[in-house]
């Protein structure tokens, strides 16, 4: 009987001017215990039913993100959605990236020190999150999440660290949101990477079921 395994790998590429400064493979194994609370509250939903789970943000706070879709009324609702799929400059969540080394924890709910978007010293120009369609052949099934991060500071930048921020949101009513970003993958790179003045580091994500 064939086995399936569910794997995650990341490949980091480094570019100047079309030429590859850097391009290696990494494997991903630091899933957070955010993304576990998460798939439980996704799990527990049920229509007509108010369940959520609770989840650490960025911040250190908690958060309930809900699994129920509830309606009652024009404003009794509240909904749910987990999205990764930042866009250009925005830094608060999807793929990012980190300059500190602290060890990985399975509490961990942020970068230990997030690059921010931005041309200043140490900083990095976020691009959108892109996600391909899901690519299936006779031994695996999967797709990929990729985001690019270019250096406009003047200086090198190095990266020690990457993850994943997940974005949910539920509504109460009309004019009230409750936000929650979170991390839910992080890991720390053995070698860090420098990214040279007008380089582009690329980040791409593969999820993968393969046989």
């Amino acid at each position: 009987m064939k086995k399936v395994k569910f794997k995650v790998e990341c490949d980091l590429t480094v570019k100047k001017n079309g030429e590859i400064l850097l391009k290696k493979t990494i494997p991903v194994d630091s899933l957070t215990g955010n993304f576990l609370r998460l798939i439980r509250a996704l799990w527990m939903g049920r229509y007509g039913e108010t369940v959520y789970g609770t989840v650490k943000k960025g911040d250190g706070t908690n958060c309930n993100v809900h699994g129920s879709i509830y309606h009652s009324g024009a404003y009794g609702h509240r909904t749910l959605t987990f999205s990764i799929k930042a866009g250009g400059e925005d830094d608060s969540f999807g793929i990012v990236v980190g300059s500190g080394d602290e060890p990985f924890d399975k509490d961990d709910y942020c970068l230990s020190s997030k690059i921010s978007n931005g041309t200043g010293s140490g900083q990095l120009v976020y691009g959108a999150v892109t996600i391909e369609d899901i690519n299936i052949s006779d031994t695996e099934a999967s797709f990929r999440v990729s985001r690019a991060f270019t250096n406009n500071s003047g200086a090198d930048v190095v990266v020690k660290e990457i993850g994943i921020v997940g974005y949910c949101y539920h509504k109460d009513d009309p004019t009230v949101y409750t936000n929650c970003k979170f991390l839910f993958l992080r890991d720390v790179l053995s070698t860090p990477v420098t990214i040279v003045d007008g380089a582009r580091l690329t980040v791409r994500y593969t999820f993968k079921i393969a046989m």
